[in-house]
């Protein structure tokens, strides 16, 4: 009448957690069952294994000694058992815990080679897809002798044929543009600056000739900027107009004193 229902049900757990370390008592003496020379602290089954082994050598001692009064009470031995196995709980769900999270690293590690090796396949795939057709390209151009002189012949001819658009349009200028002269500067209402009119044929304006080769040079030497800087004493102001009425220049969208030639080219 003593034992209240809290007395019962811990004692009951004393005793199940007595049969499971019989239980592993039994084992550890079973001579085909696995064995570790190290403790593993993390693991449940080998903790449970040395304090089955630790309980049965007390068990061995206590029975050489003989019966004895136990200086404790009986709450006592309840209250640590219920503290023994509250441990062994506690280091069994952290050894779960801790094994889950191993396995979730690991399958994590197992993707990320599995991708590492995809992508290494078709790599490899790639390169060799890539060599196979340098080969096939080379013994292709083996076979063609030809074709190296060929294209040296086209690129002389494209540098003829550019020769004679430059000089084509060298002669185009000198009939239609001629050197301005003074009388030319007067009769479109411009000033010829004092002392630099010093008769026919003499003119502080560079000729049309140039300012194209100008806008030419611009644009191919320096495409990333292709503008040229308008200057009142160099550039003739109906230059620039038939240049830009005629579409061969265009003006920056928000600068007046910059033009540059159109991109036919391009």
């Amino acid at each position: 009448d003593r034992y209240t229902p809290f007395h019962m049900m811990a004692l009951e757990r004393s005793e199940r957690s007595w049969d499971e370390l019989i239980k592993l008592h039994a084992e550890l003496n079973d001579p085909s069952a696995p064995r570790s020379a190290v403790l593993d602290p993390t693991d449940p089954r080998g903790v449970l294994a040395a304090k089955a082994a630790r309980y049965t050598a007390e068990l061995a001692v206590l029975k050489e000694r003989g019966p004895r009064s136990n200086p404790l009470t009986v709450d006592e031995v309840v209250a640590e058992t219920i503290v023994e196995i509250d441990e062994v709980l506690e280091a069994q769900r952290k050894s779960l815990e801790q094994i889950k999270a191993d396995l979730a690293q690991a399958d994590a590690e197992f993707e990320r080679e599995s991708q590492l090796n995809e992508q290494h396949r078709q790599l490899g795939q790639s390169i060799q897809a890539k060599v196979d057709e340098a080969q096939a390209d080379s013994r292709d151009s083996a076979g063609d002798e030809g074709s190296v002189a060929d294209l040296r012949r086209r690129a002389n001819k494209m540098s003829t044929q550019n020769k004679a658009l430059l000089m084509e349009m060298s002669r185009f200028a000198s009939k239609h543009f001629p050197k301005l002269t003074e009388e030319d500067i007067l009769e479109a209402g411009g000033a010829v600056p004092k002392g630099e009119a010093s008769g026919i044929g003499n003119s502080h304006y560079i000729p049309f000739l140039s300012v194209l080769e100008e806008l030419m040079n611009k644009c191919l030497d320096t495409p990333e900027d292709p503008y040229v800087k308008l200057q009142p004493d160099k550039h003739w102001p109906p230059y620039i107009e038939f240049l830009l009425r005629w579409g061969i220049a265009l003006k920056h969208p928000t600068s007046g004193d910059l033009i540059k030639l159109t991109q036919y080219h391009i």
